[in-house]
């Protein structure tokens, strides 16, 4: 699918974001999130819905890499900042890989609340193998293990849950493996192909998590 058919997302002249779904057809005052050009809304019953950039920009053609999942990105870390809060499932443990035998119920599905949030944190390791967190721009590669998406802190400043955000695909092999050796509890949210409201349901029930 062209790039341009995917774009769900659009600005108007404030600033606001319009999901396709509640745009107007035509050219209303929809601009690019990522380049600031004007859009076009495209409506149909027969094609999905979607944005397009409008071709008299010439200078601009074909220059734009707006991404939907990136964006559905940045909704999704901004909603958590504000929300400070999202539900988790109920948690099971399940017999080691090729092993008989029933799940084992831990505790049923809960909502957990931040006292802060912090958006791609950097989880490291220092000379010591100490697990540490912070900003810091001068952490080497071999020693980073990790940055979540959004990770949540209690009163104390300590973290208490990490959240990845994904679209379809899970964390592969060796990032799993640096959420284990971590030893912080992680949850990924798939978010849907919807609106800002959709999203943020999202966080309030706990099907996609």
């Amino acid at each position: 699918m062209a790039a341009d058919k995917q774009n769900d997302w659009a600005l108007n002249i404030e600033g606001k974001r319009i999901h396709i779904s509640h745009a107007e057809r035509g050219r209303k005052g929809y601009y690019c999130p990522a380049c600031s050009q004007e859009m076009i809304a495209h409506k149909s019953t027969k094609i999905r819905s979607h944005y397009k950039h409008d071709p008299r920009d010439v200078e601009n053609k074909g220059q734009c890499t707006f991404s939907n999942e990136t964006y559905r990105h940045k909704i999704g870390k901004e909603i958590l900042q504000r929300l400070k809060e999202i539900k988790v499932p109920a948690l099971y443990k399940y017999p080691p890989k090729g092993e008989d035998g029933r799940a084992m119920y831990i505790r049923a599905g809960t909502t957990i609340r931040a006292s802060r949030v912090e958006i791609e944190m950097t989880f490291y390791e220092d000379e010591s193998a100490t697990v540490k967190w912070g900003r810091n721009d001068e952490v080497h590669e071999q020693h980073l293990l990790i940055q979540p998406d959004v990770a949540f802190f209690d009163k104390s400043g300590k973290p208490i849950l990490l959240i990845e955000l994904v679209a379809t695909h899970k964390p592969d092999s060796e990032k799993q493996a640096k959420l284990k050796r971590l030893g912080i509890n992680t949850v990924l949210v798939r978010l849907p192909k919807g609106t800002e409201e959709e999203i943020e349901e999202t966080f309030k029930i706990s099907t996609r998590t």
